[in-house]
């Protein structure tokens, strides 16, 4: 007896399984290697990319530490200009708000009678302080009746007044409001 041929095909080819099967090898074979390809592509492709983007990142971080560093050279000059902005700007405001000035220091000088003298002046804003010598008590009053008409001062207030035996003379210390 002769023993029975076996074929080197195992797969019936007449079932549903064996077809499914080979287009499942046929498709793998072909279409999958094209997937697998392109799948490499991509994996490539985004090793590349990484490379190129490391690089751009150490560019942009040696840009940034020369710009931080023109920064901290510049600091110096940048305080000494704000600090210089600063004080022109309360310069102005000095300038601005002093304009009545020089008008109230003219019509007070105009006030005062002749054997009169301005001891200290102190301005502000609203109001003046100033301490006067005066050798008698006329000419403390014509000063305060000349004050008064001038029409510089809203109101006028006597803050102190003393005799000086050793000159014969009265200091006066007077306030006002502008």
């Amino acid at each position: 007896m002769q023993p029975p041929e076996v074929s080197p095909n195992l797969a019936n080819n007449n079932s549903e399984s064996s077809k499914l099967n080979t287009r499942f090898l046929f498709f793998f074979r072909t279409y999958g290697r094209i997937i697998i390809l392109t799948l490499h592509f991509f994996v490539i492709l985004s090793f590349v990319a990484r490379f190129i983007y490391d690089e751009q990142l150490l560019l942009l971080n040696n840009r940034l530490q020369n710009q931080m560093a023109t920064l901290n050279t510049l600091r110096p000059i940048e305080i000494t200009l704000t600090d210089t902005r600063q004080r022109l700007e309360l310069l102005k405001k000095i300038k601005s708000d002093t304009s009545h000035i020089p008008l109230v220091l003219e019509e007070m000088g105009k006030s005062f009678p002749e054997n009169t003298h301005l001891v200290n002046l102190s301005l502000n804003d609203s109001r003046v302080d100033f301490m006067v010598t005066t050798s008698n008590q006329v000419d403390f009053g014509k000063l305060v009746i000349n004050l008064k008409q001038n029409k510089i001062l809203k109101t006028l207030t006597l803050k102190k007044a003393n005799y000086n035996p050793s000159n014969q003379g009265y200091t006066v210390d007077l306030e006002g409001a502008l």
